[in-house]
């Protein structure tokens, strides 16, 4: 009795998981490269920084070195409140780029609003230009990279996003967050070419002024400290007014750097698990169906020593099958190496974290820029908490 049921959930389990990955494939086929770019709309570079000067100037230096007329773009840093060489290092950039701009604002954490987005609303505030174009300060970008996104703003869309590729350093930690990182990026490419747009990474997304003014910009999800990218992609999505395009060229590729050690690289996951609860309910419905399909693959070693069934040998080896064959396929389009031992390894504790990852996100707190969030929303924190 217990083994035929166990039989029938993993193979519905199984077959779930191939309908999944099939349409993540045919996702992945239709993503078409922007046009050649003809004309340069104006736009601004949104670039919200706090202690962030290991790396400002590695992400000035390529917002410097894009091959798009000066006089056409702008490229905002909204400071907030850093407490390192930050803003020196911006300072000296602005002084040698006229189309730099520096705002330091204060403060940014009162009155329980998202930090991130505040920054970002005021940057849209005094930037200049159609396209809003965010990212992050520790990113870095090819000569072409405005070019690419800019021209994939046809008529109709409203917003674009494009590939965020992760570097490995030569850690083994870097080598499985390329990967990790990888698998995020494909679902929000496929479902963005599917017409159901879900997924979006702030450090490569962009979209109208008239789109972000016409939904009311962050209003409604602004308390929770993650989602400035893809919850209010799905808003704009909701609204039905733009088109969503994703951006597929090597030009558009942003490469960004690895967490700095396993700590961070939790925190960063937990942080993008707290925004799931704003997620419309179709949406939550798929992420709890896949949530339940993460717990199949974790409770899977352990039902098989108690009820040994072939069918979790068959969902296992299916699943382990089908992640390869689409992680190669988008490995190949961003352009880096594709490890088989990573991939295994990451299979692994993949199996083991993200069901975890799943429930800390929307039940516990996490530390982010030297703040601490609790269920995604920012809290006060206390002087003891200031000084670990």
């Amino acid at each position: 009795m217990i083994s035929s049921l166990l039989n029938t959930l993993y193979l519905t389990a199984l077959a779930l998981y191939l309908l999944f990955i099939a349409l993540i494939h045919r996702g992945l086929s239709r993503l078409t490269p922007p046009p050649r770019a003809h004309i340069f709309p104006q736009l601004s570079v949104i670039l919200p920084v706090r202690n962030e000067q290991k790396h400002i100037d590695a992400c000035l230096s390529s917002l410097a070195g894009q091959n798009y007329p000066q006089e056409r773009y702008r490229v905002i840093v909204i400071d907030d409140a850093s407490s390192d060489d930050t803003v020196k290092r911006v300072r000296n950039w602005c002084e040698k780029q006229n189309n730099f701009h520096l705002i330091q604002a204060m403060a940014l954490d009162q009155g329980g609003i998202s930090p991130k987005k505040r920054a970002i609303a005021l940057g849209i505030k005094q930037s200049a230009g159609e396209l809003i174009v965010t990212t992050d300060a520790d990113c870095r970008f090819s000569p072409n990279w405005l070019q690419s996104m800019a021209a994939s703003f046809t008529p109709c869309v409203g917003a674009v996003a494009s590939w965020v590729h992760v570097p490995a350093d030569g850690t083994w930690l870097s080598q499985l967050e390329e990967l990790d990182s990888l698998g995020y990026s494909l679902v929000g490419a496929a479902c963005i070419a599917l017409g159901h747009p879900l997924i979006a990474n702030g450090a490569n997304f962009a979209y109208r002024r008239q789109a972000f003014e016409r939904i009311g910009g962050f209003q409604g999800i602004d308390r929770l400290t993650s989602g400035d990218d893809d919850l209010l992609l799905q808003k704009l999505h909701k609204d039905g007014r733009w088109q969503i395009a994703f951006s597929d060229c090597a030009e558009s590729v942003v490469k960004t750097n690895s967490c700095s050690d396993w700590k961070s690289f939790f925190q960063q996951r937990i942080r993008w698990a707290s925004k799931s609860a704003a997620y419309a309910l179709p949406v939550r419905s798929a992420l709890a169906l896949l949530f339940t399909l993460l717990l199949l693959v974790f409770f899977a070693p352990l039902i098989v020593i108690i009820h040994p069934s072939p069918a979790i040998l068959l969902f296992i080896s299916g699943k382990i099958a089908s992640d390869y064959t689409i992680l190669r396929i988008a490995a190949g389009k961003v352009g880096f190496p594709f490890r088989l031992k990573t991939f295994f390894a990451a299979e692994l504790l993949q199996a083991v974290y993200l069901p975890i990852i799943a429930v800390w996100g929307g039940l516990g707190p996490f530390r982010w820029k030297d703040r601490i969030y609790y269920r995604g929303r920012l809290r006060p924190q206390t002087s003891k908490e200031k000084s670990v």
